[in-house]
């Protein structure tokens, strides 16, 4: 009997730990969650200007970027202007932006957008933060293509090929491709630097090919330039001879009738 009861007392004490811990920790994630979203205002964003005076080799790789001009690009701006400036544009081209109020933190894809607002400072790597944005017809489907390609299937997120070498340009480098095609019944990495030396080459010959369609093209403008110049003065001699033909006509007839 007293080991009966010895037991359901530790058993009592158990189930009352159990809450309180329960409760504690209810609490903690409440407290975290209601952090997290007080930081989400729009007052709470500190700007790419404060990252930068820790992090100015990041700062400097995405300053000028796509990101960073996502505001101010002149062809974002037209279209936008054009569609009549939803609001729902501004929910990628800006920091911070507020459904609600209309308002944003800051213009252009900026640090926050995607290492939270704040000193939070996290580290979101999952495809579908990028594929936010990156989605649907005005974002090219590219999340689309992602998760239907062999990348996404082969576990390969967005930064593991975009911000290889924790680059922030967002551009995809061969050595990032080289990191996994590296195989014989892949690609090896000779071929990877064949193909980035005959991508540059094509890319200078469509450079050398363009500037002489330029000369091309300006030699046909000055030649129809030519043209027009030579038409003006044939007509305008035949404007001449019939005059003189007019004027030699009438001084013939005025002498034969004197």
């Amino acid at each position: 009997m007293r080991i009966s009861e010895h037991n359901g007392r530790i058993f009592i004490r158990f189930m009352v730990s159990a809450v309180l811990i329960t409760v504690s920790l209810s609490g903690i994630l409440l407290l975290g969650a209601n952090t997290m979203l007080m930081a989400q205002s729009v007052d709470d964003y500190v700007g790419p200007s404060t990252c930068q005076t820790c992090h100015s080799d990041n700062f400097d790789e995405w300053d000028g970027t796509d990101h960073s001009n996502a505001f101010t690009d002149e062809a974002f701006q037209s279209e936008w202007q054009s569609r009549g400036r939803p609001s729902g544009c501004l929910e990628c081209h800006t920091t911070g932006f507020d459904a609600a109020s209309g308002e944003y933190a800051f213009e252009g894809v900026t640090c926050e957008s995607c290492h939270e607002a704040g000193l939070a400072m996290a580290v979101n790597v999952a495809p579908e933060l990028c594929g936010s944005c990156h989605t649907a017809e005005l974002g090219n489907e590219k999340f689309e293509k992602f998760q239907e390609g062999i990348h996404s299937n082969s576990d390969v997120t967005c930064v593991d090929c975009h911000m290889y070498g924790d680059n922030h340009r967002f551009e995809v480098e061969s050595k990032a491709c080289a990191t996994c095609h590296t195989d014989d019944d892949i690609h090896d990495r000779r071929l990877i630097l064949d193909l980035q030396g005959a991508t540059l080459e094509a890319e200078a010959k469509f450079e050398d090919l363009e500037a002489e369609y330029n000369v091309l093209l300006n030699s046909m403008g000055q030649n129809e330039e030519r043209t027009s110049l030579m038409t003006y003065v044939a007509y305008g001699g035949a404007i001449i001879i019939v005059l003189l033909s007019i004027v030699v006509a009438i001084y013939y007839y005025r002498y034969k009738g004197a």
